[in-house]
């Protein structure tokens, strides 16, 4: 009789060992959901650091004068991490270079997306004014998402469902490429001040080449893919996240354990409420290393790698752990 009041107290303390538990469980789940922004963001970074070194290429060409280079390196930077910035100066920098219709393009990107930002819309307006009624202003409508090629010259680099190009009075060859190498062909004539919308449905993609093998000594390996797959990270985080849900519903279990003792406490009822206090430990060994297992694989992943992520979803009704997942 005397060891059922001592361990009656133990079986209470569990109680209060749960409420850390599920404390350190919360502790997890925030350092998991930081993990993963911080491997996010070690590749929006690495896109920030070069859209910042091809801005400052950028700005020392326009010190040389070289305006043309210096649009195309804002251009880039624009590109890889778009900012009014750096479409502003690239606009400039094709003024400079005197090449209006090229600049009109830009003016024309900085309205349909930075319209809201008065220095852009102002800086577009003024191009556009002065454009217009020298060069016909042609807008593509593409089925999917295309890219623009004008004689030869690159100009719209970005797919896009709709193109706005300017392109200098007469006759132009004008390609617009898809997807799988399927390419549009056209020659399009136009007059000064004239606006033209031009339809363009997607064509079949022709039959692509088989490529040559080449089995040699001399021939480049290909570059290795550096990092582990984001597979191996979802993987691990999903288990975190059943192995964390489990956790819980053992331990919300072995506190409805403990307030049944308390009401009328029995040697069956606390020999039941030791026993879920062992499984809730057990579990919470089991989280506790998948989760510093995920964190670990996370410095580890290559996040921009495209392999499919896995998924799982947890559900309790009451009576029953439901576990639905792939991985």
């Amino acid at each position: 009789m005397l060891a059922l009041p001592y361990r009656t107290a133990r079986f209470a303390r569990s109680s209060a060992g749960f409420r850390q538990t599920t404390a350190r469980l919360a502790m997890y789940a925030l350092a998991l959901t930081s993990m993963v922004w911080l491997g996010r963001a070690r590749a929006e970074d690495k896109s920030v650091v070069a859209a910042a070194n091809a801005y400052g290429q950028a700005q020392q060409a326009e010190l040389k004068g070289d305006h043309d280079r210096a649009a195309e390196l804002f251009e880039l930077a624009d590109r890889i991490a778009p900012t009014p910035e750096a479409l502003r100066s690239a606009t400039r920098a094709r003024l400079a270079a005197g090449q209006l219709a090229l600049a009109a393009d830009d003016a024309e990107l900085l309205l349909a997306r930075d319209a809201s930002d008065a220095a852009s819309r102002e800086l577009a307006e003024d191009v556009l004014a002065k454009a217009r009624p020298q060069l016909t202003r042609y807008t593509f409508q593409c089925s999917d998402p295309c890219t623009v090629v004008v004689d030869r010259s690159v100009t719209m680099v970005a797919p896009e469902h709709t193109q706005v190009v300017y392109l200098a009075p007469g006759t132009h060859d004008v390609e617009l490429g898809f997807a799988d190498d399927a390419v549009h062909r056209v020659k399009l004539t136009g007059t000064a001040g004239e606006a033209r919308t031009v339809k363009v449905a997607r064509p079949a993609s022709a039959p692509r080449a088989a490529k040559l093998r080449v089995d040699s000594d001399d021939a480049p390996a290909p570059a290795p893919r550096r990092g582990l797959s984001p597979a191996y990270f979802w993987s691990a985080a999903a288990l975190t996240v059943v192995a964390g849900g489990i956790t819980l519903w053992s331990g919300l279990d072995l506190l409805n354990a403990k307030d049944d003792f308390e009401k009328s406490p029995t040697r069956t009822k606390f020999d039941d409420g030791e026993s879920k206090d062992t499984r809730t430990s057990a579990l919470l060994g089991v989280t506790s290393v998948l989760a510093v297992s995920t964190v670990t694989l996370a410095f580890f992943t290559n996040f921009k790698r495209n392999d499919e992520r896995p998924t799982a979803s947890l559900g309790f009704d009451g009576r029953t752990l439901h576990l639905r997942g792939s991985f």
